[in-house]
């Protein structure tokens, strides 16, 4: 079983047609694991108002 951080939802098998986004949110789930948002955060600029 994979631990939820973020979204509450499970993996399972399915013969459901799938769309080619289906996978952004185990990539959500891979980076908060990693800390990503907090490294990105803390060591590139913040966007700047135009």
């Amino acid at each position: 079983m994979i631990r939820q951080t973020v979204f509450p939802f499970k993996l399972q098998r399915s013969d459901e047609t799938l769309t080619a986004h289906g996978g952004l949110a185990l990539l959500a789930e891979y980076n908060h694991s990693l800390g990503l948002r907090t490294l990105a955060d803390r060591h590139l600029p913040s966007p700047r108002e135009k």
